[in-house]
């Protein structure tokens, strides 16, 4: 996540620890668009979608947005074997006097699919040998690389022996799901994002967001009058 370098050195606090706005970064496009989606899907950075992901889920439990001082850090690290997501969710009063925040964690072992290769010697080979007759010539088709480019563009490919992989098209806090992550992975980000709202909501954060509401509402409302 950017942090506001520029500003934050005018003011002399560039060394200071800053918490980012939420959800950030993130590319819209129609759920139902396979096309586009899957033009998009290198793109679809897994520990960037981990911490959106965490941070949407977040916002949206807590129910915040631009009317209340809502802020999320998250942080995503390899440790030892495994990877840790750890996301601190604070709200603060309109005069930073009251400050509300939660940390929790959560651990995959990992945050990408894995490859099933059968390409061993022992392992029959799902892709058809290409045969060559007494003239040199293949008798199988050779697909071209713009043919084999087109063939990705679909709901459901399958290559050289590995698992098929089908198109899901449930719905994360409006982000699609990234194939490349195991389902259980994006399950446990989002669930990481509502239960670190949920624990400040037993805190008392919607109290504390609610009084800076009414603020705000009732200066915009003297201002139009």
């Amino acid at each position: 996540m950017r942090r506001p370098t520029a500003g934050s050195w005018r003011r002399g606090a560039s060394s200071r620890p800053w918490v980012s706005l939420c959800v950030r970064h993130a590319v819209e496009c129609r759920a139902d668009n396979t096309n586009i989606l899957n033009m998009l899907a290198p793109f679809n950075h897994a520990e960037t979608y981990c911490r959106i992901l965490a941070e949407r889920s977040f916002l949206k439990t807590l129910g915040g947005g631009c009317s209340a001082p809502v802020g999320v850090s998250t942080t995503l690290k390899p440790i030892d074997s495994q990877f840790k997501l750890s996301l601190t969710g604070a709200v603060w009063s309109m005069d930073g006097k009251t400050k509300l925040d939660h940390t929790l964690q959560q651990t995959f072992a990992q945050i990408k699919r894995t490859e099933k290769h059968k390409l061993s010697p022992t392992d029959e080979n799902e892709c058809k040998k290409v045969k060559i007759d007494n003239n040199g010539e293949s008798e199988n088709e050779i697909l071209t690389p713009a043919e084999v480019l087109k063939e990705k563009f679909v709901e459901k490919s399958s290559t050289c022996g590995d698992k098929e992989v089908e198109s899901d098209t449930r719905i994360f806090c409006g982000l699609t799901v990234n194939l490349s992550m195991p389902i259980d992975v994006i399950i446990k980000c989002d669930n990481l994002g509502r239960d670190v709202a949920n624990a400040l909501i037993d805190k008392g954060a919607l109290e504390v967001m609610k009084v800076t509401q009414d603020i705000i509402r009732s200066s915009v409302s003297e201002k139009k009058s």
